[in-house]
């Protein structure tokens, strides 16, 4: 769950494969980032393959102080048609809910033991958004905290001893 610079809150419903967004009275107003979207606006990985399944799992809004505007991060499980693993990348919205773009690189490996490599993400689970930009995503089968930088480039990742429930930044 998160909350805009205007007061709206966005509420991951996985069940139905949306994100819901309320007004700051609780008054219902959209919903967005459903698979079958995701699948036709993001090109993923560069390849054709698209994804059998998206699954919203995570939602952080970051503001971006030299435009003024909000961007919505969501963390998808993402079922590939080619790859039998966990799978996920976080996708930028814009305020009106449509795909601009997504980061992170879905882990692609049917070796359960493979670790995945920088910038590649199996399950995010939570995300948050710093002051300067960075998003922080929680990846709970490689039990670390991947750090992108505001355009989505990989910058580090927080290797963990247990799997991360969540994570917030400031």
């Amino acid at each position: 769950m998160a909350v805009d610079s205007a007061g709206y809150l966005y509420i991951v419903e996985s069940a139905s494969g949306k994100v819901k967004v309320f007004s700051s009275s609780g008054t219902y107003s959209f919903a967005f980032g459903d698979a079958v979207s995701l699948s036709a606006d993001l090109n993923i990985d560069g390849t054709d393959d698209g994804c059998a399944k998206c699954y919203p799992a995570s939602v952080a809004v970051t503001y971006d102080e030299a435009t003024g505007v909000d961007k919505i991060r969501v963390g998808y499980s993402v079922e590939l048609l080619d790859a039998d693993n966990n799978n996920a990348m976080i996708v930028t919205f814009d305020i009106s809910g449509n795909a601009v773009s997504y980061m992170g690189t879905p882990f692609r490996s049917d070796d359960y033991e493979a670790v995945p490599a920088n910038g590649e993400l199996t399950k995010v689970i939570g995300l948050a958004g710093d002051s300067v930009g960075r998003i922080y995503a929680a990846d709970n089968f490689s039990q670390r905290i991947s750090v992108f930088s505001e355009e989505g480039v990989f910058l580090t990742a927080l290797a963990l001893d247990n799997i991360p429930n969540n994570v917030m930044a400031d």
